[in-house]
């Protein structure tokens, strides 16, 4: 049986090492609870960016360059997110962009309607 990693293609492989590289330099974490969201958000809404020094940027970029190159994201699947996922499907999952930009906009609504705020 394939690990969620070897699943992933030679660039989506890329990808997702890229966003845990950035979850280990800034959290000492291979992969941050939320990092897809976090990093997605410093990507693409001006405000949103937490990195400030050089090696961030470069890291970020080559986040950028690779999403563009897979058009779609990677994300962490395990039972936080997957209650009936068993143990070992739990990893990085590859996602095409349409399907992305819906995770993100629902994650987006979700966390709108629990602070309170409106749409």
């Amino acid at each position: 049986m394939m690990t969620p990693e070897e699943r992933l293609t030679p660039r989506q492989r890329a990808l997702y090492e890229a966003i845990s590289d950035v979850s280990e330099a800034r959290w000492c974490a291979g992969w941050l609870m939320g990092i897809e969201y976090q990093l997605w958000a410093e990507l693409h809404d001006a405000g949103s960016r937490q990195g400030t020094d050089e090696r961030d940027d470069a890291q970020l970029e080559t986040v950028r360059a690779l999403s563009d190159a897979v058009s779609g994201w990677i994300i962490w699947v395990d039972d936080q997110t997957h209650p009936d996922l068993p143990s070992d499907a739990w990893g990085p999952r590859f996602v095409p962009l349409p399907e992305w930009l819906a995770m993100v906009a629902a994650e987006r609504h979700e966390s709108a309607h629990e602070a309170g705020t409106p749409q």
